[in-house]
């Protein structure tokens, strides 16, 4: 992928014109997207490398439509999991350094000491309880890879609601419906 594509997505991301009761929505592989609203733009669960852990690569079936270092735009970032193809260490290092200004927020289980020299930007959400992003509202729920799982710290796998500019749009990583 050539920077100056991945430059151009940024572009075309922040020049988006956002209407009342609508929002911009950009897969980026996987299951991640970068969805655009008035007032800025969240990533969830941006997976634009073949990482694959400390001594494997993952085989990409297409190039990212981004190379991590070009976000500049990032807002707030949403993880489902600690798994590497939704927390991917080698697209969150330079995200955030390249996105100064955004925020993370993730499961337990997410260990942001391995990508950010402080975890000060990193925040384990109430479950259920909405909190603000800009003028996004997000809340986060369980979610369930195979199953639901729940430790006496918490979920290890979450799904977001992010209610923004009227719209309600819910990302539940790659998850499986459960009964609660």
């Amino acid at each position: 992928m050539s920077t100056s594509n991945s430059k151009s997505l940024i572009e075309r991301i922040d020049n988006l014109k956002v209407l009342p009761n609508s929002l911009g929505l950009y897969g980026l592989g996987q299951v991640g997207v970068a969805v655009k609203g008035p007032d800025g733009v969240i990533y969830v669960d941006p997976y634009l490398t073949d990482y694959g852990g400390p001594e494997k690569r993952l085989t990409r079936y297409f190039s990212p439509p981004l190379e991590p270092v070009d976000i500049t735009n990032a807002r707030h970032v949403l993880i489902t999991h600690a798994h590497v193809d939704h927390f991917d260490p080698e697209t969150l290092g330079p995200l955030v350094r390249s996105s100064p200004q955004a925020h993370f927020y993730g499961p337990y289980t997410c260990d942001f000491s391995g990508v950010a020299s402080t975890t000060e930007r990193f925040t384990v959400p109430d479950v259920g309880k909405a909190y603000a992003a800009g003028h996004a509202q997000i809340t986060a729920i369980p979610s369930a890879h195979t199953e639901l799982e729940q430790s006496e710290r918490g979920y290890p796998y979450l799904g977001h609601v992010i209610e923004w500019n009227g719209v309600t749009v819910y990302h539940a990583g790659d998850t499986v419906i459960y009964r609660d």
